[in-house]
């Protein structure tokens, strides 16, 4: 009866290592084929921001406070204030 439990363990270490070991040379997710935004500096692809529609009449800086309370897990309570 030993002898089947031992071969019992190590049949189950085998899977174990190969269920864990699959991942490290085949992943599931891979990156391979996604672009970033800007690969080449300066030619940004995703963001279409233009500086010439903003039509603020000037620039300034405004100091912000932002706080966030999470009230239960479906409530979020937000203050924002401008000094």
């Amino acid at each position: 009866m030993e002898e089947r439990a031992f071969w019992k363990n190590r049949f189950l270490s085998l899977c174990l290592t190969l269920i864990f070991a699959v991942p490290l040379l085949a992943p599931l997710a891979s990156a391979d084929g996604m672009e970033t935004c800007d690969s080449v500096s300066g030619f940004s692809d995703c963001d279409d921001y233009d500086s010439n529609d903003d039509e603020t009449p000037w620039q300034d800086w405004i100091r912000g406070t932002y706080e966030f309370d999470l009230q239960d897990t479906s409530t979020i309570h937000m203050s924002l204030s401008w000094a």
